[in-house]
C-alpha cells in the first residue's frame, strides 16, 4: 500500500513556542530543515529574526518591531550600526517612511528595543551614531529598558558617549547603568562629547557597571581619546571578585595606586587572557598569583613582571623598549616550561642578523635566549596598534 506523508499538523503557536527555547540560529535552522511546512514558517517568521543588524536611522525597521509585539520577542542580538554598514533585515520589511522631527528617532527607536524581551545580545559601539543624532537623555532610557524589558541580556557592546553638565547627572546615570547585572559579555567604550576642556569626571560608574555583574567572563574597558577627562579609577576597582572572569582587557584608564590592577588581576584568578596597552604597574605580582592565565598582551615593560609570576602562559606579545638585557632573559627563563608562540614588537631595530636576533643584547645574553626559546615559536613585529587590544569572547 502507497503511504503519502501528510503536513505537519502541529499548529504554528506550538511551534512558535518550542522555537522561542532555541537560541542558536543553526539548531534552529536544522529543525526548520524537516520538512517543507516547518522550513516555510520559521525561516521569515523566526530565524530571520534572531539577528538583526540595521541604522539607527532606519525607522522602517523599529516600527515594524514595535507594532508586530510578538515578532520582536524572537530577536536576540540586536546590532546597531551606522548606515555605511550592510544591514542585516527580516524579509520583507520595506527600508523608507524617514523620520524628519527631532526625537522622534528616539522614541520608535526606544519603543522597538522594549519590546524585544528576549534579547541576549545588544551591540552599538559606533561613537559617530550618538554624537550626531541620539538624544543623551534618551540614552540613559535605554539602560532603564535593557534593565526592564531584556532580563535574558548576556552579551554587551556599546560606546557610552558621556555628555553630561554636572556630576549629579553622572550619578544618576551611573546608577541607571549598573542596573544592568546579568552580563557575561562586556565591551564598554567611553567616548566624550561637549564636555569642557578641563572637567574631569569620576570614574565611578564604571566601577560601578562592574561589580554588579558577578556573572562576567569577559570585559573590555576602553577610553579611545580624551582620557584626560576621566580621573583615576579607585582602589575599590583592585577590589572587586568576578568569579568566572577568563578574559579582560584594559585601554587607556589609570589608577590612584599603583597596586590596583595587581590586587585585581591577583583576586580574579580565573583569567586566562589579559592585554593591557598602557604603562601599569604590576611590580606587586608574586609566584603563583596568575594560575591560569595562558594569553598575555602587553604594550610597554610589565609583562616581565607577569612572567616572573610564573603562571602557565602559552601565547605572549611583549616589548623589549626600556629593559635590561637579564630582565628579559630572567622573566622567559621563568615561562619557557609552558611557552609555546611569542610575538616581539620592535619599535627601533629590524631584525637582519639570523645568528643574533636579538641585536639590541650582548652576545652571551642573546646566546641564552636563544637557548631557552629554541623550542618556541618566535615571531617579530612592528608596532603595536590600538585596534589589537580587543581580548577574545570564549
Amino acid at each position: 500500500m502507497h503511504h503519502t506523508h501528510a503536513p505537519l499538523a502541529l499548529p504554528f503557536e506550538l511551534i512558535d513556542l518550542v522555537a522561542d527555547l532555541i537560541d542558536d540560529r543553526s539548531d534552529l535552522l536544522s529543525m526548520a530543515l524537516t520538512c517543507q511546512s516547518l522550513n516555510k514558517h520559521l525561516i521569515p517568521s523566526v530565524l530571520d529574526y534572531r539577528e538583526i543588524r540595521a541604522p539607527f536611522e532606519g525607522p522602517y525597521l523599529w516600527n515594524h518591531l514595535a507594532k508586530n509585539t510578538h515578532l520582536a520577542r524572537r530577536v536576540r542580538t540586536l546590532r546597531v550600526v551606522t548606515e555605511g554598514y550592510t544591514p542585516k533585515l527580516p524579509k520583507g520589511i520595506e527600508e523608507g517612511g524617514a523620520i524628519h522631527e527631532d526625537g522622534q528617532h528616539e522614541e520608535v527607536f526606544l519603543r522597538a528595543t522594549f519590546c524585544t524581551s528576549q534579547l541576549v545580545t545588544f551591540e552599538w559601539s559606533d561613537q559617530r551614531v550618538r554624537g550626531l543624532s541620539f538624544n543623551r537623555v534618551s540614552y540613559d532610557q535605554l539602560w532603564d529598558i535593557l534593565v526592564v524589558s531584556c532580563p535574558r541580556l548576556r552579551n554587551l557592546d556599546v560606546c557610552d558617549n558621556v555628555n553630561v553638565l554636572s556630576e549629579d547627572s553622572l550619578v544618576g546615570r551611573s546608577g541607571r547603568l549598573s542596573a544592568v547585572n546579568t552580563l557575561w559579555y562586556c565591551k564598554y567604550t567611553i567616548s566624550f562629547c561637549g564636555i569642557r576642556p578641563l572637567w574631569r569626571l569620576s570614574p565611578a560608574f564604571v566601577t560601578n557597571v562592574v561589580a554588579h555583574n558577578p556573572s562576567l567572563r569577559c570585559l573590555d574597558l576602553i577610553v579611545p581619546s580624551l582620557e584626560e577627562h576621566l580621573s583615576p579609577l579607585g582602589d575599590e576597582f583592585g577590589e572587586i571578585l568576578l568569579p568566572s572572569l577568563t578574559s579582560f582587557s584594559l585601554y587607556c584608564f589609570t589608577f590612584a595606586s599603583p597596586t590596583t590592577l595587581s590586587r585585581f588581576l591577583r583576586l580574579n584568578s580565573t583569567l586566562e587572557s589579559v592585554a593591557l596597552d598602557s604603562p601599569y604597574s604590576l611590580q606587586s605580582l608574586a609566584k603563583g598569583d596568575l594560575p591560569n592565565l595562558h594569553h598575555f598582551w602587553s604594550k610597554d615593560a610589565q609583562w616581565t613582571s607577569v612572567c616572573l609570576a610564573m603562571p602557565p602562559i602559552w601565547e605572549l606579545h611583549c616589548v623589549f623598549d626600556g629593559l635590561e638585557d637579564r630582565e628579559v632573559l630572567n622573566a622567559f627563563n621563568s615561562v619557557s616550561s609552558t611557552l609555546k608562540f611569542t610575538y616581539i614588537y620592535w619599535t627601533g631595530y629590524r631584525v637582519h642578523d639570523i645568528e643574533n636576533p636579538f641585536p639590541r643584547f650582548g652576545r652571551d645574553v642573546s646566546n641564552a635566549l636563544c637557548e631557552t626559546l629554541r623550542a618556541i615559536h618566535i615571531e617579530y613585529r612592528g608596532n603595536l596598534n590600538n585596534g589589537y587590544w580587543a581580548s577574545r569572547r570564549r
